[in-house]
């Protein structure tokens, strides 16, 4: 029996096209002078965490407003929540950081009053003038440990754009799922259009161009139930970066599942 995560077309839209006016960055030509990272949090059972550059802390959420405005703990320092960047969830709102080209140590702190600003995970990286890149924590988090798994992919968005195409790969997250391929519907269509083939953890298929709707992506590995996301809205003009993650032993929640993300 498949695995079936069911969206309808508003909350497939609210996921992947937030109203937000930064929710989608707009990026139509080569940008020199910096390197741009975002950070996801995919690692089975892993703490809400802050994710850092080196020292440099560069995902967190604000618990509170300053009351009073003026208060002057506040208003330097800012207060900042415990929560972190949950699990399932992209730091910043899905954006990008910008930082300056370089070699990178990528570390998940967890955010949290115990065990502040340890570190879950690590990945040492070097982030290359105008390209982008995403940083996901992965694996399944050892409690006695406190450690999980990591890894960097760079995100080779379209050189050419078509804004009445959507745009779309898939990323293996699940450290013990197989390698998997990926196929997506337009609902009314009879048409499958592969997105990716043989992804293995740890890796990304290319970006695909694919007509824009109500779509249903499929996706498959040896020895494993179909894990489908239906009737996922694809928006034309965007580029779409799907998430397998998960536990591939369990059907619980913690079970595989696809993750939806706009990287443009």
């Amino acid at each position: 029996m498949s695995r079936i995560r069911i969206f309808a077309a508003l909350v497939g839209a609210a996921a992947l096209v937030a109203c937000e006016k930064n929710a989608v960055q707009e990026i139509t030509k080569p940008i020199s002078g910096g390197a741009f990272i975002r950070f996801h949090n995919y690692g089975v059972g892993v703490p809400g965490v802050n994710f850092y550059a080196n020292d440099q802390k560069l995902t967190a959420i604000s618990a509170v407003t300053c009351t009073p405005p003026t208060d002057p703990k506040c208003t330097a320092a800012g207060i900042e929540s415990t929560t972190g960047v949950a699990y399932g969830s992209t730091g910043n709102g899905g954006n990008y950081s910008m930082l300056t080209p370089g070699q990178y140590t990528l570390t998940g702190r967890i955010a949290a009053a115990t065990d502040n600003g340890l570190a879950v995970a690590t990945a040492s990286t070097t982030l290359v003038d105008g390209k982008f890149y995403s940083y996901m924590l992965s694996g399944i988090y050892n409690s006695a440990t406190k450690t999980s798994d990591g890894f960097i992919v760079e995100d080779v968005l379209p050189t050419t754009f078509d804004y009445t195409k959507a745009y779309v790969r898939i990323v293996n997250a699940s450290v013990n799922a197989p390698s998997v391929s990926v196929t997506s519907k337009l609902q009314g269509s009879t048409t499958v259009v592969p997105i990716g083939t043989s992804v293995a953890y740890k890796s990304a298929s290319q970006f695909v161009t694919i007509e824009p709707g109500l779509t249903d992506i499929a996706v498959t590995a040896p020895g494993q139930p179909t894990v489908n996301l239906i009737g996922l809205n694809l928006v034309g003009g965007h580029v779409f970066t799907l998430v397998l993650r998960g536990d591939a032993t369990v059907t619980t929640a913690n079970g595989l599942t696809i993750s939806g993300t706009i990287n443009r």
